[in-house]
């Protein structure tokens, strides 16, 4: 936004380079999939285990997309979901800017019935061109609880003090970045799962979803029926801050 660069503009170090930058669609699920083996319908479909053992943010994520439509303000893509994801179906993103926000929408519209949980995942920069380091303001009321394996058991619990790896439940409001002296960044989604990320010195991951991640194992992803359609939305609204003065 204006001078500024809030995303990571180059892969950090370790991991599935596509998704250690910027900001990416996790479709057609999002986060860690349990020994990359999606289980459905009696049968077992193996994944791509770029955060070995586990599948990680999808199969769209390193994917090609088609432009369907843009403007000077406005951007619609799609892709058609095919292997290794084993079910047919596009994931579409549409894109709307404006002077104080960005809208955006990420559908999954499934050809067979299909389990589904998509999201958004920012990497934030801690430090932008000018003005103090990020302070976020996230405020839920439970967590998913971490197995062994580091990932959910399905059991809630408090949130602890950071740092996090973790997927949240009940915001009491929306989060928010702020960088003081710089910029306000609000992320206003209607879903109620959101994955923060804060072990990494550069930058920090706030991500709506609309389930857990390994959704499928816990029995929390959403089945959509062939013909069926699954949506998120989010706006990240941005308000600009004066200068501190010294």
């Amino acid at each position: 936004m204006d001078d500024l660069d809030l995303l990571t503009g180059v892969a950090l170090p370790g991991g599935h380079p596509p998704t250690l930058h910027g900001c990416f669609p996790m479709a057609p699920f999002a986060g860690r999939l349990h020994q990359a083996r999606l289980e459905w319908g009696g049968q077992v479909h193996p994944l791509p285990a770029h955060a070995a053992p586990h599948a990680i943010h999808g199969t769209a994520v390193d994917a090609a997309w088609s432009v369907k439509e843009t403007t000077p303000t406005t951007a619609v893509l799609e892709h058609e979901l095919t292997a290794p994801w084993p079910f047919r179906g596009r994931v579409r993103q549409e894109l709307s800017l404006f002077d104080d926000r960005l809208e955006t929408a990420l559908v999954v519209a499934a050809d067979e019935q299909m389990p589904v949980v998509v999201g958004w995942h920012p990497w934030f920069l801690r430090r932008l061109a000018r003005g103090g380091a990020v302070e976020l303001d996230v405020a839920p009321q439970q967590m998913y609880e971490l197995g062994a394996d580091g990932l959910p058991t399905g059991r809630l619990v408090p949130p602890p003090a950071g740092p996090y790896d973790d997927c949240f439940l009940g915001l009491t409001r929306p989060p928010r970045l702020t960088w003081p002296g710089a910029l306000e960044l609000v992320l206003d989604s209607p879903t109620d799962h959101w994955v923060v990320f804060t072990e990494r010195p550069e930058a920090v991951c706030v991500e709506p979803q609309t389930g857990p991640p390994d959704a499928v194992r816990l029995g929390r992803a959403t089945v959509v029926p062939a013909g069926g359609s699954h949506e998120l939305r989010l706006v990240l609204g941005w308000r600009r801050l004066p200068a501190d003065r010294p």
